[in-house]
């Protein structure tokens, strides 16, 4: 039901009172002024974080460059300690004094800033605190002597004492100035185990920053500080900054680092191990180093998100008196609405009405063609089967032509009834894919076989297969719809082309899939009247057809194209087109099928390892026929020469014997307007008597076997040629000519490998006898069914209706029910369900039931499967048709009802 289109509809609102008015607008106008305030807010914002982010540059700016200075200091302190370290050493390997030596070194490292003064020191007595200087070098000349302190005394005893380098203590020295710190880097001089005297590197703090510092670290930029510690005891023993110079060094309100990080926006500090002491060292920018940081940007980002807000806010002013403006519009518009508003929902009600009565048109459709379908293919059934029996008759030549007329009218109806059922099947989207495994080229080579009547008709055209090698054979897909595909576009082409060749193949297309999947290439390609380019799509249409004149001159209802792309679609594929006018057209479709992995390849003829090596001569007057030809004796390991000429042949002939490398076989083709070919073979046989020759012939009338015979051929095969029976007649061929023996003349009938769906008489034998029920109300058709059985050596019994079934089947038994669906009194769905359920109880033996209908719809035969049926069978019927069936469903014959009844007799 339709909803109630009123309830839809917003309520009307009265306008209100002039006295509320007011303080409409004032609601209105909070949203400009929230704006506007928000847009303040968020300009702080975002210079408050513009201002951080600026911040943080110009920390981790001043962090980087305070590493790298600190890496210069810790390698410019390693190079001088290692300098004296090693003169230490090599004091101690001398033998002899080498006063020059320490100059030598300690001169340029004194020199170079790093140290204040250099002194070699050596004990004057036993007692290791009294020590004379044995040699000194001193940034200022004037002082030659090592500062006395107590301190300094007790570490190089120390040093003497423990024989390792260590560093003082930061002590205070009196002399040229008074408040400067020193720290003594001792080295002792070792030999043999005892301390014979020591190198001392005295250390100024104050200096030590300057032949390394510069930039960000500068006086300028950064106020420098170190620390000792021991443990968590820390002491300050240099800064950079005026008020901490002249503090005392046992002071106890000196800064920590924690202190002097603190009062800093931002630091960066550093271990530094000097021997056996730890330093802090801790940089602070300056107040000049901090003024570098760059206000434009958030200063510039406050404005204009300051003026981001004023614009909002203006527009919001702007807008909302712009929205009072178009409700006062919308008040005049809603009236006029209401009124509409009712109109549509009249028309809605005629619209439902409308498409309630489309789908019931749509049903009724569904269920006419259906009827139509099932009440077509009854009378046909006996049309064809009766007719199809005429044939196996004897008749005068002028009645089997009536007859060939009649079932080709028949075939044709069909056809146009089969393209009706699947156009609405599509349109209802109920037509589906049963995919299964299958032989590709065997489904193709058969379909185009079925086309060769057709063919024949015309003396001048040829139908070519070829099933390019290497192509996947085993497969799984629908095999049903590849053959409509390819039986609609051999039939368009077949009715196009008057003289010439029709060319079918399948190949391949590499890439683009899974590994399990294979897109496959099947394109059909004439040499007929072609379609004009403006035309190549209208081909595709639903009753359409590339001329209008066309469809009363070459018949048809303009469906097979659209319905082969429909199926091309829903096989993940296409159908294309490509023609030239009074040339030719290619149809081409593709479509995906899966590999079928467990699938046994078929085993190769004997014949076929007597095939490598061997030299084929191939003549034949059409390019694809050789090239087709060609590519199957290549795949078994011959080589091929090819040529269309016939009068060149036995020139070839000639130069290869004369080359010692004559052909093992001709190959030609037949054409019966000159007989060019068939006195070919008799000359190249009077030459080369032992040389063997096949044609390939598209004529398969009786006497032609006789006709190549007397020629001299060897073996003949119809067109189009499979490459199986092309390769098992050429084997057969060499295995005769290599045993000495002389072969009949060979046709494909009495070469070709049998499958199951080629024997006859095993299959007939397999029959005969059995017992089979017939329902059938029409009597045409039960006789037609009768007759059929009777031919295949069966035993039928027929009977009109389901009630007529269950009655007999209570008396007698049989091995297998044909059961006709739509029937009166009691139809056959109705019979199945019945004589399932007497199956369960045990009141009959489990005895197969075939639906034998003329319901060929979508749900049909699930509809059969489900009330107890085993099979389905769709009229007409022919022969090959039901002897499948009653070959895959009749029981053995061990345990049927004839073998058991004698059974019991006996």
């Amino acid at each position: 039901m339709l909803m109630d289109m009123d309830s839809l509809l917003p309520p009307l609102q009265e306008e209100p009172p002039y006295a509320e008015k007011t303080q409409d607008v004032l609601n209105r106008y909070k949203l400009p002024a929230i704006t506007i305030i928000v847009g303040i807010l968020a300009a702080i914002s975002v210079f408050s974080v513009m201002l951080n982010f600026s911040m943080k540059q110009l920390e981790n700016s001043f962090t980087d460059d305070a590493k790298l200075h600190m890496t210069m200091l810790e390698d410019w302190l390693s190079l001088n300690i290692e300098e004296v370290s090693g003169m230490a050493h090599f004091l101690a390997a001398s033998d002899l004094p080498q006063r020059e030596a320490f100059h030598s070194v300690a001169d340029p490292v004194v020199k170079r800033n790093a140290f204040e003064g250099i002194y070699w020191v050596v004990p004057d007595s036993s007692v290791v605190r009294k020590f004379s200087i044995h040699g000194a070098v001193t940034r200022d000349k004037t002082i030659l002597k090592l500062p006395v302190h107590p301190a300094l005394e007790a570490d190089i005893a120390r040093a003497f004492r423990t024989r390792q380098p260590i560093a003082t203590e930061a002590i205070a020295i009196s002399g040229g100035n008074s408040s400067s710190v020193r720290i003594g880097l001792i080295f002792p001089i070792v030999r043999n185990g005892v301390a014979r005297g020591a190198i001392i590197a005295l250390l100024n703090p104050e200096t030590l920053f300057d032949p390394v510092f510069s930039g960000k670290s500068s006086p300028e930029n950064a106020e420098s500080y170190i620390f000792e510690r021991r443990g968590d005891q820390e002491k300050l023993i240099y800064s950079s900054i005026s008020p901490f110079r002249h503090l005392a060094l046992l002071n106890p309100g000196t800064p920590s680092v924690a202190g002097v990080r603190e009062h800093a926006a931002f630091s960066y500090s550093h271990p530094l191990i000097l021997l056996s002491r730890q330093w802090d060292v801790v940089f602070v920018p300056t107040s000049a180093y901090m003024s570098e940081a760059s206000l434009v940007a958030p200063w510039a980002m406050m404005v204009a998100c300051l003026a981001i807000s004023g614009m909002a806010g203006v527009f919001l002013f702007h807008l909302i008196g712009q929205n009072a403006r178009i409700e006062q519009v919308v008040r005049e518009r809603t009236a006029e609405l209401i009124h509409t508003s009712g109109e549509l929902k009249a028309r809605s009600f005629d619209l439902e009405a409308a498409k309630e009565a489309a789908e019931a048109a749509n049903h009724a459709k569904s269920d006419f063609l259906a009827n139509v379908s099932h009440e077509i293919r009854t009378p046909l059934n006996s049309v064809i089967g009766m007719g199809e029996l005429l044939l196996e008759t004897d008749l005068t030549t002028q009645q089997e032509n009536h007859v060939r007329t009649m079932l080709n009218s028949s075939e044709t109806l069909l056809e146009i009834i089969n393209d009706i059922l699947d156009f609405s099947k599509i349109e209802y989207g109920k037509l589906e894919l049963a995919p299964i495994p299958f032989d590709l080229q065997e489904v193709i080579e058969e379909t185009a076989e079925l086309l060769m009547p057709k063919v024949r008709e015309k003396e001048r055209l040829d139908l070519l297969v070829h099933f390019v090698p290497k192509t996947v054979r085993q497969v799984i897909g629908d095999p049903v719809r590849v053959r409509q595909i390819l039986s609609n576009l051999l039939s368009n082409a077949v009715k196009f082309t008057k003289e010439g060749y029709i060319l079918v193949k399948v190949e391949e297309e590499p890439g683009g899939l899974p590994a399990h999947q294979a897109r496959i290439k099947l394109s059909v390609r004439d040499t007929g009247i072609g379609i004009a380019n403006d035309k190549l799509q209208v081909v595709f249409d639903k009753f359409s057809q590339a001329d209008v004149s066309t469809t009363r001159r070459f018949g048809g209802t303009g469906l097979g194209l659209s319905i082969c792309r429909e199926l091309a679609h829903m096989m993940q594929g296409d159908v294309t087109a490509a023609s030239v006018p009074s040339q030719g057209s290619e149809f081409t479709a593709t479509f995906v099928v899966e590999h079928h992995t467990a699938a046994q390849a078929e085993p190769l003829s004997p014949y076929h390892a007597l095939l490598a090596g061997k030299t084929v001569l191939i003549v034949d007057h059409l390019e694809p026929s050789r090239i087709i030809l060609e590519s199957y004796l290549a795949s078994a390991g011959m080589a091929t020469v090819t040529t269309k000429h016939t009068p060149s042949v036995l020139r070839m002939l000639d130069n290869a014997r004369k080359k010692s490398r004559p052909f093992d076989l001709i190959v030609t083709d037949y054409v019966a307007v000159d007989r060019g070919s068939e006195l070919l073979v008799t000359r190249v046989k009077e030459l080369y008597p032992v040389m063997p020759a096949v044609i390939v012939t598209g004529l398969a009338e009786k006497g032609y076997a006789q006709l190549f015979a007397s020629a001299g051929c060897d073996a003949y095969l119809p067109k189009p040629v499979r490459a199986g029976q092309l390769l098992d007649l050429i084997g057969m061929i060499f295995e005769a000519k290599r045993a000495g023996k002389n072969l009949s003349m060979l046709m494909p009938l009495n070469t070709f490998r049998k499958t199951s769906a080629d024997r006859g008489d095993d299959r007939d034998d397999f029959i005969k006898s059995a017992e089979i029920l017939i329902v059938e109300d029409n009597q045409a058709n039960r006789e037609l069914v009768v007759r059929l059985i009777e031919l295949l050596h069966g035993r039928p019994t027929a009977v009109r209706n389901g009630e007529e079934a269950i009655d007999i089947v209570k008396r007698q038994k049989f091995d297998l029910i044909l059961m006709d669906c739509q029937m009166p009194e009691m139809d056959g769905f109705e019979a199945s369900r019945i004589l399932s359920r007497m199956k369960q109880r045990g009141e009959m033996h489990n005895v197969p039931i075939i639906a034998l209908t003329a319901n060929a719809m979508k749900g049909d035969r699930e509809r059969c499967l489900e009330c107890g049926m085993n099979d389905y069978i769709t009229k007409p019927l022919r022969k090959t048709k039901l002897r499948s069936a009653l070959m895959q469903w009749l029981p053995p014959r061990e345990k049927r009802v004839g073998a058991v009844a004698r059974h019991h007799a006996a």
